[in-house]
């Protein structure tokens, strides 16, 4: 029974993968930044993890890049080589909140 919940676990995690590409998930990630953060970014690759942030959800992004919109200020605000943010998938198909779980930063 173990194996066969084992199998199922494995087969949902590579559809996953394939239907959220890493160039389709960076896609939505850009566009749907622009609503969410007040100042320009841009995220070079946005993937889905599911391994590292067991038994939580999580996205690996790379290269993220906050810049400054204010005239007479430095131009970046924030650049992070990577970032891994990880969520509750049954709260946020609940109840639409999206509660982070862990935040890591690398190379900020």
């Amino acid at each position: 029974m173990a194996s066969l919940l084992g199998l199922v676990v494995v087969v949902l995690a590579v559809a996953c993968w394939l239907v959220f590409t890493p160039s389709k998930l960076t896609k939505i990630v850009n566009s749907l930044s622009e609503k969410y953060i007040l100042c320009d970014s841009d995220f070079q690759s946005v993937d889905l993890t599911l391994f590292k942030t067991f038994p939580y959800v999580g996205l690996d992004v790379k290269d993220a890049v906050l810049v400054n919109p204010q005239p007479n200020a430095p131009d970046t605000l924030a650049h992070i080589d990577n970032l891994v943010v990880a969520f509750n998938l049954r709260d946020f198909l609940k109840q639409g909140a999206i509660n982070v779980r862990q935040l890591e930063l690398d190379g900020v």
